[in-house]
């Protein structure tokens, strides 16, 4: 990411990707900054790699992703030229992560294209640092 370029709800991104798909890109749609806590960036991913029931590659959309901002940072890769609005089940998603009782958690982890991937990888991160996200 470029680092002089400061991140901002309404911006949609390209990302790093295991399996690069030139359509998938990062929508953010809010950033939630706190006094004693890094940001956390909320996006949607649009066109995000994924396997059908039938294991054929397939595009589909995750609504919500919440990554701290360092995460974010390791993640995003260029601006992309094409603007694009969120998906539908953005707002509600946020809400529902903004009132659950567990607090405001977040990846800690950069986003690769496979949310499988991502939880993994989280996992490993909490096994080795002994702290949730």
């Amino acid at each position: 990411m470029n680092a002089a370029r400061e991140l901002a709800a309404g911006q949609t991104w390209h990302y790093r990707a295991h399996d690069h798909n030139a359509r998938s890109v990062i929508v953010i749609g809010a950033i939630v900054r706190f006094e004693e806590r890094a940001p956390i960036v909320c996006c949607a991913v649009l066109n995000a790699p994924d396997r059908g029931q039938d294991g054929k590659a397939q595009a589909t959309t995750i609504p919500f992703l919440p990554l701290a901002y360092d995460a974010a940072a390791q993640t995003l890769t260029e601006p992309s030229a094409q603007e694009f609005d969120l998906p539908e089940g953005f707002v509600p998603a946020l809400q529902a992560w903004q009132e659950d009782a567990r607090g405001l958690t977040c990846y800690t982890v950069p986003f690769d294209g496979r949310l499988d991937r991502m939880i993994a990888l989280q996992m490993a991160s909490i096994v080795e640092t002994g702290q949730p996200a």
